[in-house]
């Protein structure tokens, strides 16, 4: 909630750019640093919320092929 009240001071809520407001908002004030930093931090997090649901995905199948919910072609 605090980030969309700064962002909000910062830029007008009409002139935000619809795909990367948190980002643009720093760039408008000359803040291409802070620009850097959140959008690194977009893609980490991106990255590790992937890593996170494909890991554990053969355990799942394998689970669901010993209880004969899917059949050992899937896996």
């Amino acid at each position: 909630m605090m980030v969309s009240v700064v962002i909000a001071g910062l830029v007008p809520y009409f002139a935000m750019d619809p795909d990367t407001p948190i980002s643009s908002a720093f760039t408008r004030h000359g803040l291409h640093w802070a620009m850097d930093i959140v959008t690194s931090g977009a893609v980490l997090a991106l990255c590790s919320t992937l890593m996170g649901s494909v890991l554990p995905q053969y355990r799942i199948l394998m689970a669901m092929a010993r209880d004969r919910f899917c059949t050992a072609i899937l896996l």
